[in-house]
């Protein structure tokens, strides 16, 4: 069941958001979802996961713990009722709670990178039980510093939490990481960063995961393809191993790739806004098989219109796409 977002709608005051589920069948509309107590500028919808019949629908700049503290809503996707209002319980001003949502089985997990644990704007998370609405764990980098934004980005899988952290500067500033958490504990498992990662790659910007494998995203990463070109990186999740590195072999620079990843199984949609087939920056998204054993796929390119989807983070859908085995 696909879910748009649309955080500029105005039907609670101007950019107070709105998100719609639609039938995947039939591409019909089945509800419109907005947030009872929404108001001007809350971005309603800015992130949107969905689960079952589940909807997490992120309100980053609603202001119920001071300005743009952020909120987050579970809703009924049969019914389009609301569930469940969650805010963080520690929850202060310009913590962006809200800003990335995931959602898997029982479980919501909320990034707010605003969060000053740490020192300012280092980031956190939180894992809510989505049935009471009960807060489960906070989150929070163990070596966290000012300006990591540890949970601009989050996805979720069983018994596994992924947390971006695209401004953390293990290898240089805002080189980027990531950490793997148990759900249950509320336990580090791993960090990860990028083996060759360096200044502004922003690994971490985008994150995602299925089962044993975390897909990463560093879209500015410098390459042989170019400047900020960009990559992602995917993972072992029991180990923290790397076990690939994509990039676009008709890459170059300013491209972008891995500004948003999607993964399923054993496939991987990377989006690359930068790259300029149908014009400047009309963008496209890379279809990679990660079974590295298998015989490669021929590269195809559809035609512009062509759209595609992937379940797990809300469907990414891209007007341009490329596919083909990753090298």
């Amino acid at each position: 069941m696909p879910l748009r977002k649309s955080c500029w709608d105005d039907d609670k005051g101007d950019r107070s958001g709105s998100a719609y589920l639609f039938d995947t069948t039939t591409g019909n509309l089945l509800h419109k979802l907005t947030a009872p107590d929404g108001s001007a500028h809350d971005y309603f919808g800015r992130s949107v996961a969905v689960s079952d019949n589940i909807a997490l629908i992120g309100s980053y700049l609603d202001d119920d713990n001071g300005t743009n503290s952020g909120s987050a809503y579970l809703f009924d996707t049969t019914t389009g009722n609301l569930l469940q209002k969650l805010t963080a319980p520690d929850g202060s001003v310009y913590n962006y709670f809200g800003r990335s949502v995931a959602i898997s089985d029982n479980i919501a997990l909320i990034g707010a990178y605003g969060d000053n644990d740490n020192g300012s704007v280092s980031g956190s998370a939180y894992l809510f039980d989505i049935t009471t609405g009960n807060l489960l764990h906070k989150l929070t980098a163990p070596d966290g510093a000012a300006l990591d934004y540890f949970g601009l980005s989050v996805a979720l899988s069983g018994n596994t939490a992924l947390i971006g952290s695209y401004q953390d500067d293990d290898n240089g500033g805002n080189s980027g990481s990531a950490y793997l958490f148990d759900v249950t504990t509320g336990s580090l498992l791993h960090k990860l960063t990028a083996p060759d990662g360096s200044v502004e790659d922003y690994f971490g910007y985008s994150v995602a995961i299925s089962d044993n494998t975390a897909l990463i995203g560093s879209y500015k990463d410098d390459n042989n393809n170019g400047e900020n070109h960009g990559s992602a990186y995917l993972f072992d999740v029991t180990t923290g191993s790397l076990l690939q590195k994509f990039t676009a072999s008709d890459g170059s620079r300013n491209h972008y790739l891995g500004i948003s990843v999607a993964l399923s199984n054993n496939t991987t949609l990377i989006g690359s806004t930068g790259d300029s087939d149908n014009g400047s920056s009309s963008g496209s998204a890379y279809l990679f098989t990660t079974n590295v054993t298998s015989t490669p796929e021929p590269k195809s390119t559809p035609e512009p219109s062509s759209l595609l989807g992937i379940v797990g983070t809300v469907a990414l859908a891209f007007l341009s796409l490329k596919k083909q085995q990753k090298k």
